[in-house]
């Protein structure tokens, strides 16, 4: 498998000299271009491995190039993500945790990180914990399809007034969304 990336990697390179149809030469890109094509080229290939080692069952090489994909970027919150849903569903909840908590120590001003780790209290159905995150989240960037699950939080800890103020707000957002209309009239 090694030798097939590095030889998908020397095409893709050779790839970048060649002659279009037409026979003009391809224009020549800056040092930097070449480097941050080659960080996006290993990044998409570690995602292809991922996805091919989904396909095979092979969670375990999964596991590894998420591990790898995480080490060149720390702030590839999918990665996390995925990485920690894995390690969830091969029942490794201490383990997902950790990956979470990682991924938000490298990602505090993440709106997504901290959608993520609410995310995850919120599926264990530990409200308490998931809404410091959830809120934290929309505090950085709202987003409409998320908005629901903090107001179904407050709705569940049976915070009224929170829960109040919220739809309020998000209905100056979003005054043409008829589901926060319909909470504001609830």
């Amino acid at each position: 498998m090694r030798y097939l990336t590095l030889i998908f990697l020397l095409l893709f390179t050779l790839s970048l000299f060649a002659d279009d149809d037409k026979g003009k030469e391809v224009d020549f890109v800056s040092a930097n271009e070449v480097v941050l094509d080659g960080e996006y080229l290993v990044n998409s290939l570690n995602w292809m491995l991922v996805e091919k080692y989904f396909d095979d069952s092979d969670f375990a090489a999964a596991i590894e190039i998420l591990e790898r994909i995480i080490s060149l970027d720390p702030s590839d919150i999918e990665a996390y993500s995925t990485l920690s849903w894995l390690l969830i569903s091969e029942e490794r909840e201490e383990e997902a945790l950790k990956v979470y908590t990682k991924m938000v120590e490298k990602n505090k001003d993440s709106a997504a990180a901290n959608f993520e780790m609410g995310f995850y209290y919120y599926r264990l159905n530990d409200l308490e914990k998931a809404k410091p995150w959830m809120k934290k989240s929309f505090e950085l960037f709202f987003e409409p399809p998320k908005i629901y699950i903090y107001g179904s939080i407050l709705e569940a800890l049976g915070e009224d007034e929170e829960l109040k103020a919220f739809w309020e707000e998000m209905a100056k957002r979003y005054p043409e969304n008829e589901f926060i209309q319909q909470k504001l009239s609830d």
